[in-house]
């Protein structure tokens, strides 16, 4: 039985012969995730390890279950978020505007947020858009929701950031993915390695364009003194060429 701040989590280890300091270095890797670690300063000496070996190999589990923020209480650590992101920074829109909505949907295309209590509990981060399901991610960690939820938020308030100071010789996405992974990583900097990965897939298939502006002005002025359409792309294209898919 661990107890930390009046939470209990009752934990099974299994070890499967792996050797006992790996087990130990995993759960202190698993404890420090949950931030455990973050808030009591170190172990408790309350925590006490179960180890029950078989002799399968090469296998180590960990049930860990944690007590389920109701939805009051995720609403309080998001616009606790909300606040700490406006603090920091001066120059941008507010991510106030783009909070989602809690246990109902009243705004159409607005995420929200539900929690179901049961023998699993889950946190449910849904989408619909005129009554059409669109999205329904479901976790049993509060990580997970969070980082959902403040990926959305985080995006449109990027966006704006890119149009306030944009560079029209650049591609608007550089401007920003890096805005959006720094204000990420401002809340957790496991967020913002996660972003930077999910930019860094987008980037493979659809690499920085930074002549996407000029070629498109060329090719609209092409167009205006009579070249076609098909004319005026294959030009367009060839002073201003566009990028391979690597960068």
């Amino acid at each position: 039985m661990l107890k930390s701040k009046g939470y209990a989590a009752n934990f099974r280890v299994l070890t499967n012969g792996l050797p006992l300091v790996t087990v130990a270095n995993t759960l202190l890797k698993t404890l420090h995730r949950i931030e455990f670690m973050t808030s009591i300063g170190c172990l408790p000496s309350s925590v006490f390890l179960y180890l029950s070996a078989t002799r399968k190999p090469k296998r180590c589990r960990f049930t860990l279950p944690i007590p389920v923020m109701n939805i009051k209480e995720i609403e309080t650590t998001i616009l606790e978020l909300c606040k700490k992101l406006e603090t920091e920074n001066t120059d941008i829109v507010s991510p106030f505007n783009y909070l989602p909505e809690f246990e109902y949907q009243t705004i159409d295309c607005t995420p929200y947020i539900q929690v179901s209590v049961g023998r699993t509990p889950l946190y449910h981060y849904i989408n619909r858009e005129r009554g059409r399901l669109i999205r329904h991610d479901k976790t049993t960690n509060l990580d997970d929701l969070l980082y959902w939820t403040f990926s959305d938020i985080t995006f449109p308030v990027a966006l704006k950031y890119e149009l306030n100071h944009r560079d029209v010789t650049k591609d608007f996405r550089r401007i920003l993915f890096r805005k959006q992974e720094c204000l990420l990583g401002q809340l957790n900097p496991e967020w913002r390695r996660i972003c930077e990965y999910r930019h860094r897939e987008i980037l493979k298939e659809h690499p920085y364009d930074d002549f996407y502006s000029v070629r498109l002005d060329l090719h609209m002025e092409l167009i205006k003194i009579g070249m076609s359409h098909d004319d005026a792309k294959v030009t367009s294209e060839k002073k201003y060429p566009r990028p391979s898919n690597s960068e």
